[in-house]
C-alpha cells in the first residue's frame, strides 16, 4: 500500500504550485493541492453601487469607486477575493482551466445562488472577448463562466454584447496601469434583439477597476435592459486604497473623465 501511495505522490501534482501530494493528503481536492484550496478568499457582500468589497456605507457618495456607478446596474456579487496567493491560483485556473479544475473553483455557496435567484432575472449576458484573446486562450473565460451560472440558475444564455478588435496600437486592459483603464475608449458593439430581457445578469471573470463592467452596462442600457446584476468570479480588493477617487486626482492633478 504504501509503495502505491508513493507512486500516486509522484503522479499527482498540484495544477497551481506544482507540489506533490504527500501519500497521506486527502485527494478529493485534486487537481489542487489542500494549501491551494484553502487560499482561495470568499467574496464577502458587495457594495451595490460600486462593487467593492470595501465601502463604508451603501451610500454613493461615500463609495471607493464612484466612477462605476450606473443607473442600469443593481447590485453585485462575486465568488473569490483576488489577493495573494488566491489571486495566483485564479490567474492559473484563466490561464490554464481544464475540466477537472473547473469543479474544484465553479462551486456556488447557498449565499450565492440565492442572490443570483432573488434578483429575478431573464437572462444571462456574458462580457465578450476580442476574438484574437479567446483564440489563444482557447475560449472565452466569461462565457465559461456564463454556462456555469446558467447551469445553476436554468437561465439562458443571451450574447447581446460584441467585442471590438484590439488593434496593435492598444493594450489589453490587464496590460494598462490604473489610470490608463479608466480612460481607455474600448467599445462593444451590441447584437439586436427583437425583444430584450428586462433584468438580466451580467458576467465576467475578474473585476478591478469596473470600468470594463460599466462601459458593457451602458451598451445593454441602450439596447433596451432595464436592470443588471454583475457576477464576477474574483474581485480584487488589494488596491482599494488606489481606487479612491481622491488618489486619482491627486496623482492626475486633474479630474479622471467618466464616459
Amino acid at each position: 500500500m504504501q509503495v502505491i501511495k508513493g507512486l500516486l505522490t509522484l503522479l499527482f501534482r498540484c495544477i497551481s504550485c506544482h507540489s506533490g501530494f504527500s501519500p497521506s493528503e486527502d485527494l478529493s481536492s485534486f487537481p489542487l493541492c489542500q494549501t491551494c484550496l484553502q487560499r482561495l478568499g470568499d467574496c464577502p457582500v458587495l457594495c451595490k453601487n460600486c462593487g467593492s468589497p470595501h465601502c463604508p456605507s451603501g451610500y454613493p457618495s461615500d463609495c471607493l469607486r464612484p466612477w462605476v456607478h450606473h443607473s442600469a446596474i443593481h447590485s453585485y456579487s462575486a465568488r473569490y477575493l483576488l489577493f495573494e496567493s488566491g489571486y495566483r491560483v485564479l490567474r492559473k485556473w484563466k490561464t490554464q482551466r481544464g475540466s477537472l479544475w473547473d469543479q474544484q473553483i465553479l462551486q456556488a455557496p447557498t449565499s450565492l445562488l440565492s442572490t443570483w435567484q432573488s434578483f429575478s432575472a431573464e437572462a444571462i449576458v456574458p462580457i465578450p472577448q476580442p476574438y484574437s484573446r479567446a483564440w489563444t486562450m482557447r475560449g472565452s473565460r466569461a462565457e465559461i463562466l456564463a454556462k456555469w451560472v446558467s447551469y445553476e440558475t436554468r437561465l439562458p444564455i443571451l450574447p447581446l454584447l460584441k467585442s471590438t478588435e484590439f488593434t496593435s496600437l492598444r493594450k489589453r486592459q490587464a496590460e494598462l496601469k490604473l489610470e490608463e483603464r479608466l480612460q481607455n475608449p474600448f467599445r462593444f458593439k451590441t447584437v439586436y434583439v427583437p425583444k430584450p430581457p428586462k433584468r438580466v445578469i451580467l458576467v465576467d471573470d475578474f473585476m478591478t477597476t469596473g470600468h470594463t463592467i460599466r462601459r458593457a452596462a451602458s451598451h445593454l442600457l441602450s439596447l433596451g435592459v432595464d436592470k443588471l446584476h454583475v457576477f464576477c468570479l474574483g474581485v480584487r480588493p488589494t488596491q482599494l486604497h488606489l481606487q479612491s477617487h481622491p488618489h486619482l486626482v491627486k496623482s492626475l492633478r486633474r479630474t479622471i473623465p467618466i464616459g
